[in-house]
């Protein structure tokens, strides 16, 4: 999927199953309890999030898992260039399907990963507005997040 162009990621359908659209948002859930509790059970999670969004569709919790990933690639995988595709998504996938809900931690991920190769500054920037971001749309638990 790095290696996707932008308008080959923009044609993926929307995820129109409502089982498939449940077991993402459960798998959402569960993707930030193993990244908080460090388990490793976080790349089955994340694994499986992405062969449901590659095989069935985008949803909204798909750009959580692309920033999550871009997040893992950065800080323990040192892959900047996938980090930094991967985020790119993230952000694209956000503003496709206006996933408010979502753009706090999305924004916050991949900031975070950006942070190993963007000035400080902006990296600064970004985090503030992903707290403010979260603080609107009531992510409480996100802006704190992004506050640290």
């Amino acid at each position: 999927f790095t290696k996707m162009e932008d308008s080959q990621f923009s044609r993926l359908k929307k995820m129109d199953d409502n089982k498939k659209g449940a077991v993402m948002k459960f798998l959402h859930t569960l993707s930030f309890h193993c990244l908080f509790a460090e388990s490793k059970h976080l790349p089955f999670a994340l694994n499986r999030m992405l062969e449901l969004t590659l095989s069935d569709g985008v949803c909204k919790e798909s750009c959580s898992a692309f920033a999550l990933i871009s997040f893992i690639f950065c800080g323990l995988h040192g892959d900047w260039t996938g980090s930094s595709r991967t985020g790119e998504l993230a952000l694209l996938l956000l503003e496709r399907l206006q996933a408010k809900e979502h753009e706090s931690n999305v924004r916050n991920f991949v900031s975070t990963a950006q942070s190993w190769t963007d000035p400080i500054r902006m990296t600064i920037k970004k985090k503030f507005t992903s707290f403010e971001i979260g603080m609107q749309t009531g992510a409480i638990g996100d802006a704190m997040y992004s506050a640290g």
